[in-house]
């Protein structure tokens, strides 16, 4: 599908945010509305949902849409700076966090005879090559 930008006269934004796991029912309830006056009070935009949609590995996952009452990029991008900056704000004074995606990653000890072999083995010897020159001198 073609789109023709200069016949535009309203531009439609998606955009999603996650919140922790840890983030209580009452405070996942209270971000989708928090959003929708955010959004509703933002000006030149008619909003169209904003839910909690889908449980991710790591994160509960919103996602907002809207409509801006202007084809133009330049205000789209400083309504989305708004809106996003008041979520912040919002969220931030109520101790709601966003979800950044983390990974564990859990070492265990190694003793000293593998560490030893490793470096071997990098260096390109082994304990049967090590042997074998040992048992011709």
């Amino acid at each position: 599908r073609v789109r023709n930008y200069k016949r535009m006269q309203e531009r439609r934004a998606v955009f999603t945010f996650r919140l922790t796991q840890q983030t209580t029912p009452e405070d996942l309830e209270w971000a989708a509305l928090q959003v929708r006056e955010i959004v509703r009070n933002a000006g030149n935009v008619r909003l169209e949902r904003a839910h909690f949609f889908k449980f991710s590995d790591y994160a509960f996952d919103y996602e907002v849409a809207y409509w801006i009452a202007s084809p133009d990029y330049n205000e789209y991008m400083d309504l989305q700076q708004s809106i996003n900056l008041q979520i912040i704000r919002a969220f931030g004074a109520r101790g709601v966090k966003f979800a950044i995606p983390t990974q564990r990653v859990r070492l265990q000890p190694v003793e000293d005879s593998a560490v030893e072999e490793n470096v071997n083995i990098a260096k390109g010897r082994t304990r049967s090559a090590d042997r074998g020159s040992a048992d011709s001198h």
